[in-house]
């Protein structure tokens, strides 16, 4: 009987240490903003990690949200490269200078830490 009842503690320790060790995830926002301070208004800013990619949609003040007040949404902790797509103007013109719309070429990076920062405000250049 002894065996069985530290059996059964030993089982239900495990169980909560187990179910305390995810990795939780970060609700991130910034805001992305031209080089003169004003907004970029609609388009999506993607994080991207490997083959996992996350995006958040560009408000009217240029601000952005990853995730939700949920730990299971948002960010993982983790190297990212970033990228901002946003649709051209009425003219069919740019609004942001091409490299941004592609991780490999906008130069930005960034990594969420568990003590680190959980904003993230990006200025971009015109065309």
């Amino acid at each position: 009987m002894k065996i069985r009842n530290t059996f059964s503690w030993v089982c239900l320790f495990v169980c909560l240490f187990l179910s305390g060790c995810g990795e939780k995830n970060v609700q991130f926002t910034g805001k992305v903003t031209f080089e003169d301070g004003t907004p970029v208004t609609g388009g999506t800013v993607i994080f991207e990690s490997g083959s996992l990619q996350y995006d958040g949609r560009l408000q009217a003040d240029g601000s952005y949200t990853l995730g939700g007040a949920s730990e299971k949404s948002g960010l993982p902790y983790g190297s990212y490269l970033i990228s901002v797509v946003v649709p051209s103007d009425d003219d069919g013109k740019p609004v942001i200078a091409e490299k941004y719309g592609n991780s490999a070429t906008s130069e930005l990076t960034f990594e969420v830490k568990a003590d680190g920062p959980k904003t993230l405000d990006i200025k971009v250049a015109k065309p």
